[in-house]
Protein backbone atom coordinates (compact mmCIF):
# COMPACT_ATOMS: atom_id res chain seq x y z
CA UNK A 1 0.00 0.00 0.00
CA UNK A 2 1.23 3.43 -0.64
CA UNK A 3 1.83 6.38 1.44
CA UNK A 4 -1.35 8.42 1.58
CA UNK A 5 -1.84 12.34 2.01
CA UNK A 6 -5.65 13.48 3.55
CA UNK A 7 -5.35 15.38 0.59
CA UNK A 8 -5.91 12.60 -1.53
CA UNK A 9 -9.50 12.11 0.28
CA UNK A 10 -12.81 13.66 -0.31
CA UNK A 11 -14.42 14.89 2.75
CA UNK A 12 -17.77 13.68 3.17
CA UNK A 13 -20.93 15.99 3.38
CA UNK A 14 -22.00 17.13 7.08
CA UNK A 15 -25.23 18.17 8.23
CA UNK A 16 -26.77 19.92 10.96
CA UNK A 17 -28.12 17.68 13.79
CA UNK A 18 -31.95 17.29 13.97
CA UNK A 19 -32.93 18.45 17.07
CA UNK A 20 -35.14 15.50 17.76
CA UNK A 21 -31.93 13.17 17.08
CA UNK A 22 -32.28 10.16 19.55
CA UNK A 23 -29.28 7.18 20.31
CA UNK A 24 -30.48 4.18 18.31
CA UNK A 25 -31.07 0.87 20.04
CA UNK A 26 -27.73 -1.13 19.90
CA UNK A 27 -27.89 -4.32 16.84
CA UNK A 28 -26.59 -6.59 19.48
CA UNK A 29 -27.61 -7.34 23.25
CA UNK A 30 -30.98 -6.84 23.21
CA UNK A 31 -32.22 -7.30 26.21
CA UNK A 32 -35.56 -9.29 24.90
CA UNK A 33 -34.93 -10.82 20.82
CA UNK A 34 -38.30 -10.90 19.18
CA UNK A 35 -38.79 -12.21 15.56
CA UNK A 36 -39.06 -8.09 14.42
CA UNK A 37 -35.78 -7.50 15.43
CA UNK A 38 -33.04 -6.75 12.78
CA UNK A 39 -30.92 -10.36 11.65
CA UNK A 40 -28.05 -8.73 12.43
CA UNK A 41 -29.04 -8.78 16.68
CA UNK A 42 -28.37 -12.79 16.67
CA UNK A 43 -25.78 -13.46 13.73
CA UNK A 44 -22.45 -15.00 15.53
CA UNK A 45 -20.07 -12.39 13.70
CA UNK A 46 -16.59 -13.54 13.08
CA UNK A 47 -15.52 -9.84 12.97
CA UNK A 48 -16.21 -10.44 17.08
CA UNK A 49 -15.74 -13.94 17.35
CA UNK A 50 -13.57 -15.99 15.83
CA UNK A 51 -14.74 -18.52 13.55
CA UNK A 52 -13.98 -22.02 14.51
CA UNK A 53 -12.65 -24.53 11.93
CA UNK A 54 -10.66 -27.31 11.23
CA UNK A 55 -9.31 -29.50 8.47
CA UNK A 56 -10.98 -31.93 6.41
CA UNK A 57 -8.02 -34.91 7.12
CA UNK A 58 -8.92 -34.57 10.83
CA UNK A 59 -11.30 -37.14 12.87
CA UNK A 60 -14.33 -37.28 13.74
CA UNK A 61 -13.26 -37.10 17.54
CA UNK A 62 -10.71 -33.83 17.24
CA UNK A 63 -13.73 -32.68 15.70
CA UNK A 64 -16.03 -33.12 18.42
CA UNK A 65 -13.14 -31.67 20.90
CA UNK A 66 -12.62 -28.35 18.83
CA UNK A 67 -16.87 -28.12 19.22
CA UNK A 68 -16.42 -28.81 22.94
CA UNK A 69 -13.86 -26.39 23.73
CA UNK A 70 -15.26 -23.25 20.67
CA UNK A 71 -18.69 -24.03 22.50
CA UNK A 72 -20.09 -24.50 19.16
CA UNK A 73 -22.30 -27.06 17.43
CA UNK A 74 -20.64 -26.48 13.92
CA UNK A 75 -16.85 -26.30 12.66
CA UNK A 76 -15.90 -24.86 9.35
CA UNK A 77 -13.75 -26.56 7.19
CA UNK A 78 -11.03 -24.91 5.44
CA UNK A 79 -8.00 -25.76 4.14
CA UNK A 80 -4.27 -25.31 4.38
CA UNK A 81 -5.10 -21.73 2.71
CA UNK A 82 -8.26 -20.86 4.70
CA UNK A 83 -10.67 -21.63 2.29
CA UNK A 84 -13.39 -23.03 2.77
CA UNK A 85 -14.37 -26.76 1.93
CA UNK A 86 -17.49 -27.27 3.86
CA UNK A 87 -18.86 -27.37 7.21
CA UNK A 88 -19.74 -30.15 9.90
CA UNK A 89 -22.05 -29.89 12.63
CA UNK A 90 -22.77 -31.73 15.64
CA UNK A 91 -25.80 -33.66 14.02
CA UNK A 92 -23.85 -34.93 11.46
CA UNK A 93 -21.33 -36.63 13.33
CA UNK A 94 -24.82 -38.27 15.15
CA UNK A 95 -26.47 -38.99 11.85
CA UNK A 96 -26.62 -41.86 10.37
CA UNK A 97 -24.23 -40.73 7.38
CA UNK A 98 -21.49 -42.00 9.73
CA UNK A 99 -23.14 -45.26 10.20
CA UNK A 100 -23.71 -45.77 6.35
CA UNK A 101 -19.86 -44.47 5.43
CA UNK A 102 -18.23 -47.23 8.18
CA UNK A 103 -21.05 -49.58 6.57
CA UNK A 104 -19.66 -48.72 2.43
CA UNK A 105 -15.70 -48.33 3.72
CA UNK A 106 -15.13 -51.02 6.15
CA UNK A 107 -13.13 -49.16 8.27
CA UNK A 108 -13.43 -48.36 12.00
CA UNK A 109 -15.16 -45.08 13.24
CA UNK A 110 -12.07 -43.83 14.89
CA UNK A 111 -10.84 -43.63 11.06
CA UNK A 112 -13.26 -41.53 9.72
CA UNK A 113 -12.39 -38.17 8.66
CA UNK A 114 -14.62 -34.80 8.69
CA UNK A 115 -14.15 -34.71 4.76
CA UNK A 116 -16.39 -37.86 4.61
CA UNK A 117 -19.43 -36.48 6.01
CA UNK A 118 -19.22 -32.89 6.37
CA UNK A 119 -21.33 -30.69 4.09
CA UNK A 120 -19.22 -29.97 0.82
CA UNK A 121 -19.08 -26.32 -0.58
CA UNK A 122 -20.60 -27.24 -3.41
CA UNK A 123 -23.99 -28.35 -1.39
CA UNK A 124 -24.20 -25.29 0.55
CA UNK A 125 -25.94 -21.89 -0.03
CA UNK A 126 -25.27 -18.84 2.00
CA UNK A 127 -26.56 -15.36 2.54
CA UNK A 128 -24.92 -11.64 1.78
CA UNK A 129 -24.17 -9.58 4.41
CA UNK A 130 -26.25 -6.74 2.53
CA UNK A 131 -29.42 -8.63 2.52
CA UNK A 132 -29.04 -9.49 6.27
CA UNK A 133 -28.69 -5.81 7.30
CA UNK A 134 -31.88 -5.32 6.08
CA UNK A 135 -33.64 -8.54 6.97
CA UNK A 136 -35.74 -9.49 10.51
CA UNK A 137 -35.11 -12.59 12.85
CA UNK A 138 -37.66 -13.81 11.75
CA UNK A 139 -36.58 -13.54 8.07
CA UNK A 140 -33.93 -15.52 8.51
CA UNK A 141 -35.45 -18.11 10.64
CA UNK A 142 -38.09 -18.50 7.29
CA UNK A 143 -35.08 -18.68 4.89
CA UNK A 144 -33.51 -21.61 7.07
CA UNK A 145 -36.88 -22.94 7.65
CA UNK A 146 -37.29 -23.19 3.54
CA UNK A 147 -34.27 -24.22 3.49
CA UNK A 148 -34.26 -27.11 5.96
CA UNK A 149 -30.73 -26.12 7.54
CA UNK A 150 -29.63 -25.60 11.18
CA UNK A 151 -27.00 -23.27 9.86
CA UNK A 152 -26.41 -20.21 7.72
CA UNK A 153 -23.66 -18.61 6.72
CA UNK A 154 -23.24 -15.13 5.87
CA UNK A 155 -20.76 -14.00 3.45
CA UNK A 156 -18.94 -10.47 2.23
CA UNK A 157 -16.53 -9.70 -0.10
CA UNK A 158 -13.43 -8.89 1.93
CA UNK A 159 -10.82 -6.85 -0.21
CA UNK A 160 -12.03 -8.85 -2.91
CA UNK A 161 -12.14 -11.75 -1.81
CA UNK A 162 -15.79 -13.64 -0.94
CA UNK A 163 -15.61 -13.96 2.63
CA UNK A 164 -17.34 -15.65 5.15
CA UNK A 165 -18.73 -12.33 7.89
CA UNK A 166 -20.92 -14.64 9.88
CA UNK A 167 -23.21 -17.44 11.12
CA UNK A 168 -26.91 -17.84 12.17
CA UNK A 169 -27.26 -21.30 14.07
CA UNK A 170 -30.53 -22.23 14.89
CA UNK A 171 -29.97 -23.28 18.29
CA UNK A 172 -28.54 -19.57 18.93
CA UNK A 173 -31.33 -18.23 17.62
CA UNK A 174 -33.79 -20.07 20.08
CA UNK A 175 -31.60 -19.25 22.70
CA UNK A 176 -31.79 -15.78 21.92
CA UNK A 177 -35.79 -15.75 21.54
CA UNK A 178 -35.53 -17.70 25.10
CA UNK A 179 -37.00 -20.88 23.77
CA UNK A 180 -36.28 -24.01 24.84
CA UNK A 181 -35.01 -25.84 21.62
CA UNK A 182 -32.71 -28.63 21.07
CA UNK A 183 -32.28 -29.91 17.97
CA UNK A 184 -31.78 -33.92 17.45
CA UNK A 185 -30.30 -35.92 14.60
CA UNK A 186 -32.52 -37.15 12.28
CA UNK A 187 -35.58 -34.94 13.53
CA UNK A 188 -37.12 -32.28 11.50
CA UNK A 189 -35.38 -29.65 13.27
CA UNK A 190 -37.23 -26.53 12.29
CA UNK A 191 -40.55 -28.37 12.61
CA UNK A 192 -39.57 -28.51 16.40
CA UNK A 193 -38.53 -24.84 16.22
CA UNK A 194 -42.08 -24.22 15.22
CA UNK A 195 -43.92 -25.58 17.55
CA UNK A 196 -41.74 -24.05 19.94
CA UNK A 197 -42.41 -20.97 18.55
CA UNK A 198 -45.97 -21.49 18.59
CA UNK A 199 -45.83 -22.87 21.92
CA UNK A 200 -44.02 -19.22 23.02
CA UNK A 201 -46.99 -16.98 22.50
Amino acid sequence: MGVHMLEDFKALKSYRMDKDTVCVDPDRGFQEITLDHPAISVMIDHRIEQAPVIRPYNSLEKAMKKMSDARSRMLMVVDEHNVVEGLISSSDIASERVVKHLQDSGIDRSEVQVKDIMTPRSEMVVLHIQDVLEASVGEILRTMNDLCTEHMLVTMLNRDVPAVRGVFSATHIAHELKILFEPRPAARTFAELARALHGQH
